[in-house]
C-alpha cells in the first residue's frame, strides 16, 4: 500500500509536467537565438529568420522525443528490445539468463506496466513549431 502511494506522489501533476517542458523548450529556443545573435541582428528581418531558426529547433527537439516515445510505448521497438535483450541475457550467467521465455510472455509483462503521457512533449514542441511557422510567414512577408 505504501509503495503504491509513494509511486503517486512521485508523479508531478501533468500541468506541471507542461509547464516545466514548456520553459524548457523556451529556453532552448531563446539560447540558440541568443547564439546566432538575435539581440545584435542589424533589421527585423534578421531577427525574424534568427526567430524561426531558434523556435523551429526547439519545437523539433520536443515533437520528436515525444513521438518516439509515444511510438515506443505503442510497441513498434518491442520485437527489437527482446531480441537484443535475450542476446544479452544469453552472455550472462545461467540463473539470471531466462528471464522470458517466449516473445509472448515479454510481451504480455510489458502489458501490465503502466506507460507514460507522453502529450506533455508534444504540446510544446508543436506550439514551438507553430511560433517558427508565424516567424517563417513573417519573414516572408518582409522580404517580399
Amino acid at each position: 500500500m505504501e509503495q503504491t502511494d509513494q509511486k503517486e506522489k512521485k508523479q508531478p501533476h501533468p500541468l506541471r509536467r507542461l509547464i516545466i517542458t514548456a520553459v524548457i523548450g523556451l529556453l532552448v529556443a531563446f539560447s540558440i537565438m541568443w547564439s546566432r545573435g538575435l539581440f545584435t541582428a542589424p533589421n527585423r528581418l534578421e531577427r525574424c529568420r534568427i526567430m524561426s531558426d531558434g523556435f523551429f529547433v526547439a519545437g523539433i527537439m520536443l515533437a520528436s522525443v515525444g513521438f518516439l516515445i509515444f511510438v515506443s510505448q505503442k510497441g513498434a521497438f518491442d520485437a527489437i528490445r527482446f531480441s537484443v535483450g535475450s542476446f544479452f541475457s544469453f552472455l550472462r550467467n545461467k540463473e539470471t539468463r531466462d528471464r522470458y521465455i517466449s516473445y509472448a510472455e515479454y510481451k504480455a509483462k510489458l502489458a501490465e506496466k503502466e506507460t507514460l503521457s507522453c502529450s506533455f512533449l508534444i504540446l510544446p514542441g508543436v506550439l514551438l513549431l507553430v511560433a517558427a511557422f508565424i516567424c517563417t510567414m513573417t519573414y516572408l512577408r518582409l522580404e517580399g
